[in-house]
């Protein structure tokens, strides 16, 4: 799909790991982890991406913030080419392209505050903000998710798991990016807790115009977050369909059978109490 809004635009998008024997650790094949992905992304929307564990989601979402180096293949973000651009520029982008990882606690430094954590993003991209202008903006952050801004001197694992996911959304957030990649979001939390972020990053969206690329294994979760969603099987995209049509009538037997296993999540009855 190449559609004149897309915000991001993945094409023919390969990465393959060494496999590696013996003593002189010696290349004798390739692990196809990405294997020819073409993905679109409109701007203001949210893409589901959708797959079992081990199927390349997550090594995608990382080469696509460049984590990662794919062996070739395309990634334009806002129509440039993440791939062929100087790495100045790149640091320039990266701002408008933030991605939240599944484990929070795995992504939070526990040796740094929350400031701290908020703050480090600022410090390389806005070095010239004084430290009251860096605070104001964390405090904002962290009302925004719906933290106590007194919580900026505590750190990580003086927090809950939703607590922690919100922190990192909070990190996303404040660069003030376009666009967040979230790789399963709330795969590492309580299905009530779930509920609680999967509102929260409505609202986020709402507000302010936020697209996403969400990531998960969860069809339903897909279902609830998604416009439009990709199925993903061992490194390649097996089907691609609006929600409606892909829920409605999935025309590939992997994806019905990732429907069949998929827990129920009833959006109506989300709670709203913060943990």
């Amino acid at each position: 799909m190449n559609d004149a809004n897309e915000i991001l635009s993945v094409s023919g998008l390969h990465v393959h790991f060494p496999l590696r024997r013996g003593v002189l650790s010696r290349t004798v094949g390739w692990v196809k982890a990405v294997d020819g992905v073409d993905l679109s992304v409109p701007e203001g929307s949210t893409v589901g991406l959708v797959g079992e564990s081990g199927c390349g989601k997550t090594t995608l979402a990382r080469t696509v913030v460049r984590l990662i180096r794919e062996r070739e293949g395309r990634i334009a973000f806002q129509g440039e080419d993440l791939t062929q651009i100087p790495s100045a520029r790149l640091r320039q982008l990266r701002r408008h392209l933030q991605l939240v990882f599944q484990d929070p606690f795995a992504s939070l430094d526990p040796r740094f505050t929350v400031a701290q954590i908020l703050q480090e993003g600022l410090r390389i991209l806005e070095p010239k903000l004084s430290k009251d202008a860096r605070d104001r903006r964390t405090a904002e952050m962290l009302t925004e998710v719906g933290l106590d801004p007194e919580s900026m001197t505590r750190y990580p694992h003086e927090f809950s798991g939703g607590q922690r996911q919100r922190i990192s959304i909070a990190r996303a957030l404040i660069m003030r990016p376009k666009m967040i990649i979230l790789d399963e979001p709330v795969s590492s939390l309580d299905v009530s807790v779930q509920a609680q972020v999967l509102n929260l990053l409505r609202d986020l969206q709402r507000r302010f115009g936020l697209t996403y690329l969400f990531i998960a294994h969860d069809l339903d979760v897909i279902r609830h977050m998604s416009d439009e969603v990709y199925v993903m099987r061992a490194g390649r995209i097996i089907e691609q369909a609006s929600t409606e049509k892909l829920f409605g009538k999935p025309s590939q037997e992997y994806t019905r059978r990732l429907l069949d296993a998929s827990p129920r999540i009833d959006a109506g009855e989300r709670g709203t109490h913060r943990r």
